[in-house]
């Protein structure tokens, strides 16, 4: 089963009454792309640890199936499933839709936290940061006061931060892929990817410290999750495509769920025979 890692750290401030309702100032949702739970458990991540301690945590946490990016990320910050908000693979696009949204905003997308946020308090800020320029597509971010994409991970979270505490606002999203991209490239029990897990902690307890010598511990709320996480596939359900395909009549592998093969044209009918 794949699962993703939700972590939460929720101090509440000081002097609020049984009868009151503590709210916080600022909420901070970093995503990180295949963080499994786990790469928590396994790899070396002293600042996770602190949270798990210190808040809340589910380390159990199904996604929606199946389980890639797009659709993982949507149901999060939309509060719906891919029935309802129709995001259903990484090919979705505006212009390629299969299931309508049963819902829409002004672009006729399924609302999300960044639309709740302007709709229900307007005087609010909301800052987007993103690795993966590709997941804006799914989003108005037009309602968004900040939208920033396409920086490598730590060079991303780092300037998410600053912006954060140079500006204060109500809600702050980042989300980085490096996880996912260690994971695919040397596999999801490798010790490349937990290094690069215990990277990204040590970047998020840069973020904690820096809570805490600025006195917004106690008013902000801080959330650490992954869209999924991965399993490396037994050996009996690899299929081995070497011996079957000549390499020289392959142009390129497609990466996915389901990965494709481009092979050269006057080779296309041979590979299909020989595939099935």
């Amino acid at each position: 089963m794949n699962r993703i890692v939700l972590l939460l750290l929720v101090f509440l401030a000081a002097g609020c009454s049984r009868s009151e309702t503590p709210r916080a100032a600022h909420v901070i949702l970093v995503g990180c792309d295949a963080m499994g739970a786990y790469g928590v458990q396994r790899a070396e991540t002293p600042t996770l640890n602190y949270l798990i301690e210190h808040g809340a945590v589910s380390m159990n946490t199904r996604c929606v199936r199946p389980t890639s990016s797009s659709q993982n990320w949507m149901s999060m910050v939309s509060g719906a499933l891919p029935l309802h908000h129709g995001v259903t693979d990484n090919d979705w696009r505006r212009d390629n839709i299969t299931i309508e949204p049963c819902l829409g905003n002004r672009l006729g997308l399924f609302p999300t936290i960044f639309d709740h946020i302007r709709e229900q308090r307007p005087e609010a800020s909301v800052y987007a940061f993103f690795e993966w320029t590709g997941q804006g597509r799914m989003y108005d971010l037009s309602v968004a006061d900040s939208v920033v994409t396409g920086l490598p991970d730590e060079q991303l979270m780092r300037a998410a931060f600053d912006a954060f505490f140079n500006d204060k606002p109500d809600f702050l999203f980042v989300s980085v892929n490096e996880p996912d991209h260690a994971g695919h490239a040397y596999g999801h029990e490798s010790e490349e990817y937990y290094h690069t897990i215990t990277r990204l902690d040590a970047v998020i307890g840069e973020l904690v410290a820096r809570l805490d010598a600025e006195g917004m511990t106690d008013n902000t709320v801080l959330i650490v999750t992954a869209d999924h996480g991965m399993a490396e596939l037994s050996p009996d359900r690899y299929i081995n495509l070497l011996p079957l395909l000549d390499t020289a009549q392959v142009v390129r592998v497609v990466p996915g769920t389901p990965f494709g093969l481009e092979v050269k044209e006057e080779y296309a009918d041979q590979a299909v025979r020989t595939l099935r």
